[in-house]
């Protein structure tokens, strides 16, 4: 059994009263020599459910807990594994002991060896990403091919003649529209200014402008644009109003402004159904689906099928199959568990993981686990004795004044007035001896405390030493 079992939690506690009259614990009773006494100035402590110098302090239970932790945590693959360390560090330099200085070193360089990790597996990756990247590119353009293909040669040429045919017309009727909606805007205009000189420069300096709609509803101004009443989910419409009516008098400006509202509203639809929207500033063109470019589509497919056919057309039936190799192909060629949905490498994924620890990746990356240094030093019983007798002084040192008993050489002692009724006793003689007073509850404080008084122990441990015992055990708990 191990002689350090009572310590754990001392539960059986003495009923009394607290008071200030004077006991003795008989030092001769115990083989105590008055001249060990002299050499050391002792002490009691008084331990109740509340304040017990033997149970774990909640800092260091965290520091051992986060240490266990991080040690089995993978760098690579754990996502709190700096939050931890950054957690950690901030406890042992919390408890602003010298001893602690030789873990938070090593937990510093493990960030930094950390970081370093990342940026050089980052790079690899980017590396990786590049290949990847061009394999999909590969596969994209000979899938996208193929399904060209296909899509062209299930149409005749009788039907891409038609359908050529029909756009032109379609055309023409729209020209027809656009043009008829300046004149209209036009001869609307000149009725109301009576200029057209004034009339023909509002109507050919019409502009619009389009942004892509970010909210439910769109903002009145964007810049020296004013919003244009267009019905449309994506994007909000503007013109330039304001340099269009700046030379107009103000007896006709309202007028004039609601022409322009009103029937640049029939302009842009007969434009963009006929062109679509060319954005020269972000160089976009917006409405692909609008006539001409209609129209450009179906001949460059004729065109396309006219050279697929030119001999003989390919077989359908191997098309498709060629195109489901392909595409097979597509999803075994890059490794799935190793990239997202959007095909982008995730170096926090375990295929990643295992992919540096295969052929030696990890060395020629010249990386290393971060916390290599610190693992030593946990697992290193000097260390961790050093560091756990230095916690052990800081325990004793700060525990409550009101619950520490001043002894004489002679033994006598008094009990501060507190408000606890049950207690204990330990009394901490030297490094060396401990007497231990644990009664019932039953039972009362004597007088005397003897060698032969119920319920009393000694050790030859000191309180510090006990204390570090148990923080020790409790250190390599999970080791």
């Amino acid at each position: 059994m191990n002689k350090f079992w009572y310590f754990a939690l001392i539960s059986l506690i003495a009923s009394t009263t607290a008071c200030d009259m004077e006991r003795k614990v008989d030092f001769e009773s115990f083989s105590l020599s008055p001249n060990e006494i002299k050499a050391n100035d002792i002490h009691g402590f008084i331990i109740t459910e509340k304040n017990n110098p033997l149970t774990i302090p909640q800092t260091f239970n965290q520091i051992q807990r986060l240490s266990h932790t991080l040690l089995k945590s993978d760098w690579l693959l754990s996502p709190d594994y700096l939050c931890n360390i950054n957690e950690l560090l901030s406890l042992l330099k919390g408890t602003q002991l010298t001893e602690a200085q030789p873990f938070i070193k090593e937990l510093e360089q493990a960030k930094r060896t950390y970081r370093t990790n990342l940026f050089r597996i980052h790079a690899y990756a980017q590396t990786l990403q590049r290949s990847i990247d061009k394999t999909e590119r590969r596969y994209n353009s000979e899938i996208n091919e193929h399904e060209r293909k296909l899509a062209v040669l299930s149409h005749s040429n009788e039907y891409y003649l038609n359908k050529i045919a029909e756009i032109n017309r379609k055309i023409q009727v729209q020209q027809h529209v656009f043009f008829n909606s300046k004149n209209t805007l036009y001869n609307a205009l000149n009725n109301v200014v009576k200029d057209p000189v004034v009339a023909f420069n509002i109507n050919d300096n019409l502009k619009f402008d389009l942004k892509k709609k970010l909210t439910p509803d769109c903002e009145r101004f964007w810049g020296d644009y004013e919003l244009l009443n267009i019905q449309d989910a994506k994007y909000c419409t503007y013109i330039n109003l304001d340099s269009l009516v700046s030379y107009i008098t103000p007896n006709n400006k309202e007028q004039v402004i609601n022409i322009i509202q009103t029937e640049a509203v029939k302009v842009w639809r007969a434009m963009t159904y006929l062109n679509g929207f060319y954005d020269t500033k972000n160089n976009t063109h917006y409405f692909a689906n609008n006539l001409r470019s209609q129209l450009i589509n179906v001949q460059n497919n004729y065109a396309y099928r006219q050279t697929l056919c030119q001999r003989k057309c390919p077989s359908s039936l191997a098309l498709e199959q060629q195109l489901a190799k392909l595409k097979e192909e597509k999803l075994t060629v890059i490794d799935k568990a190793l990239v997202d949905e959007n095909n982008k490498i995730d170096v926090h994924s375990i295929a990643f993981s295992k992919l540096l620890n295969h052929t030696f990746t990890s060395e020629n990356l010249g990386l290393s686990d971060p916390l290599t240094p610190f693992s030593d030093l946990y697992h290193n019983p000097q260390v961790v004795d050093s560091f756990t007798a230095e916690y052990a002084h800081k325990i004793v040192a700060s525990y409550p004044k009101d619950y520490i008993i001043s002894v004489s050489q002679n033994g006598k002692y008094i009990i501060p007035n507190i408000k606890d009724s049950h207690y204990s006793l330990f009394f901490s003689v030297d490094p060396s001896c401990s007497i231990i007073y644990q009664p019932t509850e039953s039972e009362r404080l004597p007088k005397v405390i003897t060698h032969k008084t119920d319920h009393v122990k000694t050790k030859d441990h000191g309180l510090t030493e006990v204390i570090g015992h148990n923080l020790k055990q409790k250190w390599f708990n999970y080791a």
